[in-house]
């Protein structure tokens, strides 16, 4: 039998010694890549490990260190994965490719070694110190942006702290609305579902004012009603127009209140009086025939 006094790498003793893991589950996904050591791939490398495991359904312990193990060469981890092995391997020939701890003793000695102390602080302190917040950004952008960081950072979602920073850090008419219910949420997915219905909503009802909007500026320009000759909103006319609709807000479709032409005649008290009544009967008339009050 070969020992590791007769291997001439750290490769060959690896393969000496880690079982190579055999299972009979039918896996659709793909194999995770393999680590050597980089503590900033560590995080994902070790979720995507844990869910190639969890999608051949393996339960047995002994195997899934295995597995963790087959994916594990190269670089600064070699060192390790043999003093794992010399350390915590049974070498008792009736128990050969067991393990003297747990699978999740085993996942802890990994965070121990390989975690990413200075990306877990520096995700930390972004999650803390996050300025703009939500911003124009849609709730599931931001949402996608916050876990990253709380995943990054090592934290609980349910830590009563991240709750209050993602409180802090959406939109306050969303968290408003929120609390204007009676079944407030208390887990981070229950608030990840409200925050993004009402986001949602707020942001259809955005996209349907515009529509009215334009709706409303096609029927009556509103900068034409304050035109001294605007624009009839059912015919498309000029007001001082004989307007097609037959609308007396047309000035030509008002009746003819006057026969007579005010300055006809002798007596100016009554050619005043005349010009006071029309100018208050028909002030729009009175206006467009270039006289003024």
């Amino acid at each position: 039998m070969q020992t590791s006094s007769n291997l001439s790498s750290p490769e060959q003793y690896e393969s000496s010694v880690i079982p190579v893991p055999v299972t009979k589950h039918k896996y659709y996904g793909s194999k995770p890549p393999i680590f050597d050591g980089a503590k900033s791939e560590y995080a994902e490398w070790k979720s995507q490990v844990i869910d190639y495991c969890r999608m051949r359904r393996i339960t047995d312990s002994n195997e899934k260190i295995n597995i963790f193990l087959s994916f594990m060469r190269g670089g600064t981890v070699c060192s390790w994965v043999r003093g794992f092995v010399l350390e915590y391997q049974d070498s008792t020939a009736s128990l050969c490719g067991m393990w003297k701890l747990t699978y999740t003793e085993f996942l802890e000695k990994l965070d121990v070694a390989f975690t990413d102390v200075y990306g877990r602080r520096l995700a930390l302190t972004k999650l803390v110190c996050m300025r703009d917040g939500q911003g124009s950004q849609t709730a599931r952008e931001f949402l996608f942006e916050f876990e990253d960081l709380v995943y990054r950072a090592g934290c609980n979602e349910d830590n009563p702290i991240v709750l209050e920073l993602l409180k802090m850090n959406v939109n306050f008419d969303i968290i408003q609305a929120i609390y204007g219910h009676m079944d407030r949420p208390s887990t981070f997915d229950e608030w990840r579902t409200r925050i993004i219905d009402l986001d949602d909503c707020w942001r259809a009802w955005a996209e349907t004012k515009k529509l009215w909007a334009a709706r409303e500026e096609e029927e009556s320009d509103p900068y034409m009603r304050l035109s001294p000759d605007p624009i009839c909103f059912k015919c498309k006319m000029r007001k001082s127009q004989k307007g097609v609709c037959g609308s007396p807000w047309h000035i030509e479709n008002r009746p003819q209140m006057m026969v007579q032409e005010p300055w006809e005649g002798d007596n100016r008290e009554e050619f005043i009086e005349l010009v006071r009544r029309w100018a208050y009967a028909d002030q729009d008339g009175f206006n467009s025939a270039g006289f003024f009050l």
